[in-house]
């Protein structure tokens, strides 16, 4: 099970839905590396999410946009 964290570096997002899952700045959020490997591949890549013992799952898939919630 990976960890993945999501910071908010200007203060403009707090809660985030990225690829179908929920991020709070600043929390770890767990995920399955089988069911979103394409998530965790594009978390590796994103200066706003840090991934945390991935498991070595060979991520594939496409990448998706995030949604944001909070001030405008």
């Amino acid at each position: 099970m990976a960890k993945i964290v999501y910071t908010d570096h200007e203060r403009a997002a707090p809660y985030v839905k990225w690829h179908g899952v929920e991020f709070v700045h600043g929390q770890e959020t767990p995920v399955d590396e089988r069911e979103h490997g394409n998530l965790i591949r594009a978390a590796k890549d994103n200066p706003w999410f840090k991934v945390i013992g991935d498991g070595g799952s060979p991520a594939a898939g496409p990448t998706a946009k995030a949604t944001a919630r909070g001030k405008a």
